[in-house]
Parts: structure tokens; sequence; C-alpha cells
């Protein structure tokens, strides 16, 4: 690993840390960015890395530390919004459950896990992302249904975590929930793909997870997104 690329390092973990207060979780079970103003954040993180770059007595490595701080900062402004809905109470769910399989479960089961990107095309930087998915649970007649909770983790062009968020769907009861998990993606972020996980917890235990692949890419007249389910 190069000088530089060691100073790299450093820089994000100091600008991940100096920002770090960017990502206090709001209210709802919702994680949101605080207060955080990108551009001002963008600004600081750009000043870290350009400080750090400087130590080495290059200018490339500087300007180049600039562009990472300044990344890194955009990135810790994101915020997380997350509204949840029920669409099938819990006796539709377990009514259907033992219809089509004969009874209900010893344990808890996650019935169905769905999820899909909205819009499915490509939109400019600082529009609305929206990751919406669809849950079924059904209890146990052994073991209740104590919670289901949902996470949404955001990753970076390193597939390193730079944003995360969790809702409480249901405290007690079967059920299907609809949530809509809406974010910016900044301008100023480097290009390259970047990735949304959404992970489902049944009494406290993780069931399932999805992947989708945000791909960010230049166009000749403004960044865009190209999103791109896998």
């Amino acid at each position: 690993m190069t000088g530089f690329c060691r100073r790299a390092t450093a820089g994000t973990a100091a600008v991940a840390l100096l920002l770090s207060g960017c990502a206090a979780p709001q209210g709802g079970g919702t994680a949101g960015g605080g207060g955080c103003d990108a551009a001002r954040t963008a600004l600081v993180g750009a000043g870290v890395g350009l400080a750090i770059g400087l130590l080495s007595g290059n200018t490339k490595s500087a300007a180049a530390g600039t562009l990472i701080g300044g990344a890194v900062g955009a990135l810790a402004c994101v915020a997380l919004n997350a509204q949840s809905r029920q669409t099938k109470t819990a006796a539709v769910v377990e009514q259907d459950f033992a219809k089509q399989r004969g009874a209900l479960p010893a344990q808890p089961q996650l019935v169905t896990y769905q999820t899909r990107v909205e819009p499915s095309g490509t939109i400019r930087a600082n529009s609305d992302v929206r990751v919406r998915t669809n849950v079924e649970v059904v209890r146990g007649t052994a073991v209740p249904v104590r919670e289901v909770k949902e996470e949404l983790v955001l990753f970076d062009t390193d597939n390193k975590e730079f944003k995360r968020g969790s809702k409480v769907l249901s405290s007690g009861a079967s059920g299907s929930y609809e949530t809509d998990w809406e974010f910016k993606l900044p301008s100023g972020i480097t290009q390259g793909q970047y990735r949304a996980q959404t992970l489902i917890y049944v009494n406290g235990q993780m069931v399932a997870k999805r992947d989708t692949t945000l791909q960010l890419v230049m166009l000749s007249d403004s960044t865009r997104l190209a999103l791109a389910d896998r």
C-alpha cells in the first residue's frame, strides 16, 4: 500500500468520525441526516482530505485527498426516511397460511419478502430514490411473533457501510406490511456502484435479506443514477 493510500484510508476514517454526528437516528425507527448540511460537511471533508494529502508533499495526492474527503463528507449527510403500513391483518394472514398449508407452523415464519426500487430507470442526483418492500410474517403455535423489524443499509463504491436505518413493522402480531425507504444520493460523490441492502428480523433473528445495486454514472448533461435490481 502506498503512503498516500495509507493516508487516504486514515483520512476517510477521520472524516467519517468527524461527521458521525450527522448519522443520528430520528424518531419512528428511522435513521436520518440529523440536520446535517450536505454541502457544508462535504466542504469540511474536502478540507480534511486536502490537509492529509498535503502531508505527502505531492499536489496530486492533495487533489485526490480533497475528492475523497468531499465524497465521504457528502455521504455522511444522506438521510433515510421510512414509512410502513399494514396491508393484511393477523387474522387474514393466519387464515390464508392455514388454508394453503394445513396448519400454522410451530415457530414464527417469514411467508413472503419482496423488494423493488422506484423509479426503475435513471434518475438525477438529489432526486428521490425509493426502496419499497413487502413483508408477510405468520406466528407460530409454540412461539408468538414478538417483533418484526426491517433495516436498510447503504454501501459505498468500496462496499463500506455509510448509512443504516431501522423500522419496527410489528410489535406482537402476524401480518403483512409494506415499507417505503426514501433517500437521496447527493452530487459530488464518487462514480461507481453503490449497494442498498434490506434485512428482516423476526424476534431479533435475521431471517432474510435482499440486495439492490445502484450504479452512479456521469452523463454529458448531469450526474445521474442508473438503478438496476439484482
